[in-house]
């Protein structure tokens, strides 16, 4: 009894099978480069919150710092900074292109804020 061996695949067939694969790994790729450019512009969006939040937490501790000293000392100058804070961020809050905090470079707890022990050096600052 011989044993009856099935046909050997044509050239044409096997031509065939490398298109189908090929096809296969290109669909594979085009779909991993997809959800690699939405993981990419998920990550951005996640960086841009992230920078807006501590934005908004900085505005917060400048606007805290600035009404505690105004309180604490009266100084005209710690009102005018309290007043300019507030208005950079109500313009951050509007939509469209505004100037935020970090661009116009008011910042006072590096401009304005130093510390100081008493009331009486708070005074001092702008002396």
């Amino acid at each position: 009894m011989s044993h009856a061996h099935p046909p050997a695949p044509t050239f044409a067939l096997q031509i065939a099978y490398t298109l189908v694969t090929l096809g296969a790994m290109i669909l594979a790729f085009v779909v991993y480069t997809t959800s690699e450019k939405a993981i990419d512009a998920a990550n951005e969006a996640r960086l841009r919150t992230f920078l807006l939040a501590d934005e908004l937490h900085q505005s917060s501790d400048d606007l805290t710092r600035m009404a505690r000293l105004y309180v604490v000392s009266e100084h005209p100058h710690a009102r005018q900074y309290h007043q300019r804070i507030l208005e950079t961020s109500v313009k951050a809050c509007k939509p469209g292109p505004t100037a935020t905090a970090a661009s116009t470079g008011i910042s006072c707890s590096s401009t304005a804020v130093r510390p100081g022990p008493t009331a009486l050096s708070a005074s001092r600052w702008w002396s």
